[in-house]
């Protein structure tokens, strides 16, 4: 029975590679690239967009920063998904994710306050 050797896991990122970050893993199935790439373009283009209206309309914004802020966020958000598709969906899904606790939490807490409010219906506890 051979015993196999531990892979270099430098090697399976492709770190002795110049511009390995940028560059998919070398066995990952395509289809996870082609799906950033359908959401990245629209992002990046979408992002210049509301930066060329923001700049244009900045008569209208009080605090011009703030919605300035958000649309070079989407554009870098774009260019992650662009150029280092994995790292880009992690990036999506951890957000996506934390959003979603925060509005469960929300959501416990709004009906919480529902059933205290409530004439005739009480919590268990009392």
């Amino acid at each position: 029975m051979a015993i196999l050797a531990e892979p270099d896991p430098r090697r399976a990122f492709g770190a002795d590679r110049p511009l390995a970050a940028a560059q998919p893993l070398p066995d990952a199935d395509h289809s996870d690239w082609a799906l950033a790439t359908i959401v990245a373009i629209p992002a990046i283009v979408v992002g210049i967009i509301e930066i060329i209206i923001i700049i244009r309309d900045r008569k209208s914004y009080n605090p011009i920063w703030a919605p300035l802020g958000a649309a070079a966020l989407y554009v870098l958000l774009g260019l992650l998904l662009l150029f280092m598709p994995l790292a880009g969906t992690l990036l999506a899904v951890q957000v996506g994710g934390a959003l979603l606790a925060i509005f469960a939490i929300l959501q416990l807490y709004q009906t919480w306050m529902a059933i205290r409010e409530t004439p005739g219906v009480r919590p268990a506890s009392q």
